[in-house]
């Protein structure tokens, strides 16, 4: 089986960045049929949460696994569904990058805040997963929607 523009849909989600697969569901998932699409992550990072911003766009958390040392760095990423073309993959635009020793960390949540004034917090959570190398975490960034690359 391959997505549309050729790419085989089996090799979406098993490398590391690049080209993953996603389904879009035009009703409740397991009533209405799936619609798979390619999406492209910076290359080493994968896709671990969402969450839709104010404006439609997606907010996409993605995450990194080094094994030797064992370590992680955690990206945001942008996505506009708008753009969303069956012929080709949809095009993300990294935005940030958390890789600094003080703030590495297995971040595999998100959440969004909108204050009364329209400032936008993202909140990020890590847990420790049992593990010493590990540790639960919460961050909160704060998002100037006014900085956002504008829409194509």
């Amino acid at each position: 089986r391959r997505l549309a523009g050729g790419a085989p849909a089996g090799a979406c989600g098993r490398a590391r960045g690049g080209l993953h697969m996603g389904l879009l569901f035009a009703g409740h998932p397991g009533l209405t049929p799936a619609r798979p699409f390619g999406i492209l992550m910076p290359a080493g990072f994968d896709p671990v949460d969402m969450v839709t911003l104010p404006d439609g766009r997606l907010l996409i958390l993605t995450r990194r696994l080094e094994l030797f040392p064992p370590r992680f760095a955690s990206g945001l990423v942008l996505a506009d569904m708008a753009r969303l073309d069956p012929a080709r993959p949809l095009a993300t635009h990294e935005l940030a990058r958390i890789e600094g020793a003080g703030v590495r960390e297995n971040y595999e949540g998100m959440a969004l805040r909108i204050a009364r004034d329209g400032q936008i917090a993202v909140w990020l959570i890590s847990d420790a997963n049992d593990s010493a190398f590990q540790e639960t975490r919460l961050m909160q960034l704060r998002l100037d929607q006014e900085k956002l690359p504008p829409r194509e």
